[in-house]
């Protein structure tokens, strides 16, 4: 919890750096932390993976010893995958070894509708809407808002055009991240099919 707390992830010190009292906890949204922690680019996926069960246990644990007056975190991600054939655990290994691009494709599939890899690389800077987490495909999806935030620092100063551009500012044609896929697969002896939509598939 000392690097959660280091960090300003914990809602257990105030801005004064005073330690919060339970009234305080109660009128906290925990599972907003959780959001906070996965939107920490400092570390890596597997720590930020690692802080989020740390600081859902904790919760849980907090939630028991007051009698529910601290509310537990709920792991939204987890909970909206539950259904996947990926378990968890193996979308988070996959993330892993891949660059900020990959990790965005993968988490639109993972966490978002069963769509094609075409219509997912076409999409624009401009059919992105920040502030409501959304992004326009044929319907709107709503996505973490931790996703919008790797968006953002992929696109950097970007503000039309695709969003997965090429050097001369043409969408990226799918067999490039298609490439980098499979030899992610292969490192991790999964399926030699794999392919993004795998990660839509539900059992």
């Amino acid at each position: 919890m000392r690097e959660l707390i280091e960090t300003g992830l914990s809602p257990l010190i105030s801005d004064k750096k005073k330690t919060v009292t339970l009234k305080d906890l109660s009128l906290q949204d925990p599972t907003l932390v959780i959001e906070n922690i996965r939107c920490y680019g400092d570390w890596t996926v597997n720590k930020r993976e690692d802080h989020v069960l740390l600081y859902k246990t904790f919760s849980e644990w907090l939630s028991k010893e007051t009698f529910g007056y601290v509310l537990e975190a709920c792991d939204l991600d987890r909970h909206l995958v539950q259904k996947r054939q990926i378990p968890f655990e193996t979308y988070i290994e996959i993330l892993s070894h891949m660059d900020l691009r990959e990790q965005i494709l993968a988490k639109m599939f993972y966490l978002g509708g069963n769509r094609a890899l075409e219509e997912v690389l076409s999409v624009k800077i401009e059919d992105i809407d920040f502030p409501r987490s959304l992004i326009h495909f044929s319907d709107d999806v709503s996505y973490p808002w931790y996703l919008f935030e790797d968006i953002k620092k992929y696109i950097q100063s970007r503000k039309k055009g695709y969003v997965f551009a090429g050097r001369e500012q043409e969408r990226v044609s799918t067999s490039t991240p298609f490439r980098s896929l499979k030899k992610i697969a292969s490192e991790l002896h999964l399926d030699p099919e794999f392919t993004f939509k795998d990660f839509t598939k539900n059992v």
